[in-house]
């Protein structure tokens, strides 16, 4: 089973386990990173301007604060979405601990869907613990109606999406394809030539 090779190639070389240890923290602390940093030049440099149009009639950099969750939900829920934030990270935690545990090959997209919702929520969990409340800037209003979002937000999003597409599609792909790989019992030249052995034949 672990020299089956995946559907994808692994993130990095070497074993899953390795895998799964080192490319899930460079993903998350990216996703984390790069969340804070855009939110830092929101606070600085965009919230003076207030809207900052980036591609005209599809994109716009606006500066706002979300008391909700991701994509303006539960506004005013900013006690119970950080202890929803912890609830979250504890269980990813919790979940690759087991993986780890287990020593069977991780698929890469299960990677991406653990370590994308975790930095994601981590970014957002600093900003409500920071300021009480998160920071939002991302703006598809010109072309579509939907709520100012975050890096951390579409993080979120991307993972859950990738964690579908593997338990849905990947998972039973590769659990059909373990199980043509085991290998059948032989029956014993015994019991292959028993009827040959009985009196009368």
């Amino acid at each position: 089973m672990n020299g089956r090779p995946g559907i994808l190639p692994p993130l990095i070389s070497g074993n899953e386990g390795a895998d799964l240890r080192i490319g899930f923290w460079i993903i998350a602390v990216l996703v984390v990173g790069i969340d804070q940093w855009t939110k830092y030049a929101a606070e600085t440099w965009l919230a003076p301007r207030g809207t900052v149009s980036v591609l005209p009639g599809f994109l716009s950099f606006t500066h706002v604060y979300n008391t909700g969750m991701a994509f303006g939900q539960l506004r005013g829920a900013g006690p119970l979405l950080a202890l929803a934030g912890l609830a979250a990270v504890a269980g990813i935690l919790i979940y690759r601990h087991r993986l780890l545990e287990g020593g069977e090959p991780v698929h890469p997209l299960l990677v991406l869907g653990l370590s994308l919702p975790f930095g994601g929520a981590i970014g957002n969990m600093i900003d409500r613990l920071r300021l009480g409340k998160v920071i939002d800037f991302i703006d598809v209003n010109d072309w579509f109606q939907w709520p100012v979002f975050n890096i951390a937000d579409s993080a979120i999003s991307v993972g859950a999406v990738c964690l579908m597409v593997y338990f849905l599609f990947l998972q039973p792909a590769e659990e059909a394809r373990a199980t043509e790989d085991t290998p059948t019992a032989c029956p014993s030249p015994r019991e292959d030539h028993g009827a040959t052995d009985l009196p009368g034949h």
